[in-house]
Order: structure tokens, then sequence, then C-alpha cells
């Protein structure tokens, strides 16, 4: 179980590491207003996720503590909802409803699409 939570842990905060870098290089003060970065780390991550959940499906190359470090760990730390929900939050106290109403949809949407064509590429590609 050591082993586990070890792994875990540490994916986790390789992810949460790589998310803060990722959400700074998109995250652009000028831009107007949109939350490139939070979109950008969960789009990424939910691809990610979909393409290690296929290869992990399909083959037996991902061990299951592997597994946990990169699905449960990196991933969970890499992508962010509690950021996602406060962008929303914030988007709805300036007032700016559409905008908000697209950045849900459009998070949402483009998340599970990801998944999709992550679990696709690796159950099409690697054989």
């Amino acid at each position: 179980m050591a082993k586990i939570i070890l792994a875990v842990g540490s994916g986790g905060f390789l992810g949460s590491v790589l998310r803060y870098l990722v959400y700074r290089y998109f995250e652009n003060p000028q831009t107007s207003g949109w939350p490139w970065g939070t979109m950008a780390v969960n789009i990424l991550g939910s691809l990610l996720a979909g393409f290690l959940f296929g290869l992990s499906e399909k083959t037996n190359l991902i061990p299951e503590t592997l597994s946990l470090f990169l699905l449960v760990g990196f991933c969970g730390g890499f992508t962010t909802f509690s950021a996602f929900a406060l962008d929303n939050v914030k988007l709805f106290q300036e007032g700016a409803f559409a905008q908000n109403f697209l950045y849900i949809s459009s998070t949402i949407l483009l998340g599970v699409l990801a998944i999709f064509i992550g679990h696709y590429l690796s159950t099409t590609l690697i054989r």
C-alpha cells in the first residue's frame, strides 16, 4: 500500500508542477479574460488520460502501480477542476455570462472529445 501511495503522490507532485508551468505559458494578462491556462491543462490532461487509458486497456505494457502514478497521480495533479470552477465564478462576477457559458460548454465538450481522441489514438496506433 505504501508503494501505491508513494506512486500516486509523486505523480500528483509532478503533474501539479507541470500544470503550473503550462498554465503560466498559456495565461496572458493582456488577453480578453478567457482562462486559456486552465482550459489548456484540462484538455491536454484529458487527451493524455484517454491515451493512457486506451494503452492500458489494450496492452499489458503499463503495470498497475505505473498506471496509478500516471492516471490518478500525474493526470489528477495536472488537470484541475477547482481552477475551472474559480474561473467560472470570476467570469460570472464580471458579468461575462455568454463567455462563462461558452467556457463551461467548450471545456466539457473538448475534454470529453480529448478523452475519446486519446483513447482512439492509443488503441489504433499501438499494436
